[in-house]
């Protein structure tokens, strides 16, 4: 069955294989306008706009995990890259890394943001998924601009919140369609994801495991994960809490150099 096609830029002198990048929710791939900026000279990226965002926006009806890494693959395979670093943050680390256990063959590296295996016990399944139906219900009843205001004002998000830069964060997620981030909820919510726990364990590539200090919750999940990994590092940013790369994007920048040119 065909389905629409994700929106996807490249960056860079496309003479070497990109790092590819996959925002979280409510994003788009101009999240990572500052990484590729400090990273330019040395890295070609290729970023995505995942299904409901950005220039993506309205196509997601059908995009769960696997047509959803399918067609990351596809995007490789039009750009002519065989192989190359695959980083997620948050909803992008899952799925980046639910396509690298799909497909990992393709990846040479995997750089997981504040991002989870997937939810392991029953009970924490239904609460996941209690918690995303009631996310599905505020975004029918509220406005665009109250639903970010209330995701926002989440324990999660209170250093993001103290952030010169966060107006204008929160002014980009406001473009976003209510609709079509329920559908995404649906579709790529955690609730709805498979464990990855055990898969993860045979993969081979290096995963690199990033979590900000100030970000409690998935400084412990991050933890949990790196012990699974066969190769698997775990890197803390400082001054940052969940969205490490938008707080602190100099450190976040300094490890990627670390882990895939091998700068210090």
């Amino acid at each position: 069955m065909n389905f629409p096609l994700l929106h996807a830029e490249r960056f860079g002198s496309q003479r070497t294989p990109p790092v590819l990048l996959l925002h979280g929710f409510l994003g788009s791939l101009n999240d990572w306008d500052q990484v590729i900026r400090l990273l330019n000279q040395d890295v070609d990226f290729l970023a995505i706009d995942l299904p409901g965002h950005g220039a993506s926006r309205y196509i997601g009806l059908d995009y769960d995990f696997d047509r959803t890494a399918a067609e990351i693959i596809k995007i490789l395979d039009d750009q002519g890259v065989a192989t190359c670093p695959l980083a997620g943050y948050s909803m992008g680390g899952r799925i980046a890394l639910y396509t690298a256990v799909k497909f990992p063959q393709r990846f040479s590296h995997l750089v997981l943001e504040s991002c989870t295996a997937g939810v392991r016990e029953s009970q924490e399944r239904q609460y996941r998924l209690k918690f995303e139906h009631e996310l599905c219900q505020k975004l029918s009843s509220m406005s665009m601009p109250e639903f970010i205001n209330d995701w926002y004002n989440a324990g999660l998000f209170d250093s993001l919140r103290q952030h010169a830069r966060f107006n204008e964060l929160v002014e980009a997620r406001r473009r976003n369609d209510p609709a079509s981030l329920s559908r995404v909820v649906h579709n790529l919510g955690s609730g709805h994801m498979p464990s990855l726990w055990h898969p993860m364990q045979h993969l081979h590539m290096p995963i690199h495991f990033i979590y900000g200090e100030r970000d409690d919750t998935y400084k412990s999940i991050a933890a949990h994960m790196v012990r699974q990994a066969k190769n698997g590092s775990l890197y803390e940013i400082c001054n940052s809490g969940h969205n490490t790369h938008f707080e602190n994007p100099e450190e976040f920048c300094n490890v990627i150099k670390k882990v895939l040119l091998k700068k210090e």
